[in-house]
């Protein structure tokens, strides 16, 4: 696979630009949401985090149109300055509506920079027997850097100034602008096809396994976004846990996405299929957000280990889901990939909208009980794909 990569300098920019991308945003994915708690209540939170998602959806709705018209290079290059500046203004934001502008910006086109890369690797990958190992080796290397993150996060973050963390992330995006530009720019990609919404979205609908594992990776994303935003306030401001203990059980806790992603893709692409470890994925976190409401100490141990399962439960689902899909479009299927993506943004409305519901009914902890319901979804449209094997 090293190997491959080296003949192939395309892929190998990918890679890196997938890297440094990585590690920009996922060194303040898991303090936002307490960064943001300091000028914002729990409900305006979660309504700002709905807002710039549903303007994300628009966004990606219309990324087809607008990289047929200016091309993948240039979208992708001017998504990523734009992130640039989201991010240099969160540094310097003191008040609600600084802090609100530049987030909104940030979640707007973060995932527009993902949507790009995606094409840009999809483009790169022509032997779909790969599919499973080179997405698997994406993963890895991006959640590579979710692992190391919240060490780093720990060491720096001081009570509730979290402004190195964002100056940090921000240096990030130069090096990342330097090698889209010298890798990149002369990258022939084929050109997306024509994209109009709601045929698209009826398009994939009719295509039984496309929908079932879009649906799979809706419900993937809702746990994603409830996890981020609310599992840091729970521990930090409920349950009483520090940043450097929140740090090191968060880097224990994402270790199953480097373990687990490569060889489950291998076995994925050779002999099994994808649909039993994607089921057998939503399984494991459904168990394990039953249990969080039972933890009420404050023990890292115990903490940590129910974590470390949700997380085990999440990397077999993620390779799966992406493997699968990948399996079934190719690069001038941008409207799908699109859609597909979208559900990063449709996770971050409907997970602080239902969450915000649940606070206002139920004791705080048992919005992760609600959320275990919700990954029974999972399972079903597991269960109703025609597998690979």
């Amino acid at each position: 696979m090293i190997d491959f990569l080296k003949r192939n300098t395309t892929l190998s920019t990918i890679y890196i630009g997938n890297l440094l991308l990585s590690f920009h945003y996922y060194l303040i994915i898991y303090v936002n949401s307490s960064f943001l708690s300091q000028f914002f209540s729990n409900a305006q939170l979660s309504f700002l985090y709905s807002g710039g998602a549903a303007l994300n959806v628009i966004l990606f709705l219309m990324a087809p149109r607008i990289i047929r018209k200016i091309g993948v290079y240039h979208f992708l290059l001017i998504s990523v300055a734009l992130e640039g500046i989201a991010i240099g203004g969160l540094i310097f934001a003191h008040n609600a509506l600084s802090a609100g502008f530049f987030f909104t910006i940030h979640q707007v086109i973060v995932a527009t920079i993902l949507l790009s890369l995606d094409i840009f690797l999809e483009n790169a990958t022509k032997e779909e027997g790969r599919t499973g190992r080179m997405r698997s080796l994406y993963l890895t290397i991006s959640n590579a850097t979710l692992v190391i993150s919240p060490i780093i996060i720990g060491l720096i973050v001081s009570g509730d100034n979290y402004s190195s963390v964002y100056t940090i992330s921000a240096i990030l995006i130069v090096p990342l602008l330097l090698i889209i530009i010298s890798g990149l720019r002369d990258t022939n990609v084929e050109p997306p096809a024509h994209f109009e919404t709601w045929k698209s979205v009826k398009g994939l609908l009719r295509h039984e396994n496309v929908k079932w594992v879009t649906g799979a990776q809706l419900i993937l994303q809702i746990f994603y976004a409830w996890m981020i935003i609310y599992t840091p306030i729970y521990l930090h401001e409920y349950i009483g846990f520090d940043w450097k203990e929140i740090g090191l059980m968060f880097t224990i806790m994402l270790l199953p996405f480097i373990i687990f992603e490569i060889p489950i893709g291998k076995l994925a692409d050779d002999r099994y299929g994808e649909k039993e470890f994607m089921i057998f994925g939503f399984i494991v976190m459904m168990l394990s957000l039953f249990l969080m409401p039972l933890l009420v100490t404050q023990s890292f141990i115990l903490w940590t280990s129910v974590l470390f399962l949700s997380r085990v439960g999440a990397s077999f689902v993620e390779i799966t889901t992406e493997s699968y899909f990948f399996k079934q479009v190719v690069g001038g299927d941008s409207d799908w990939i699109s859609l597909f993506r979208t559900t990063h943004s449709l996770g971050y409305i409907f997970a602080p909208l239902l969450a915000t519901a649940c606070i206002a009914v139920l004791p705080f902890s048992f919005m992760f009980t609600v959320l275990g319901v919700v990954v029974v979804f999972g399972i079903f449209c597991g269960r109703n794909l025609i597998d690979t094997k």
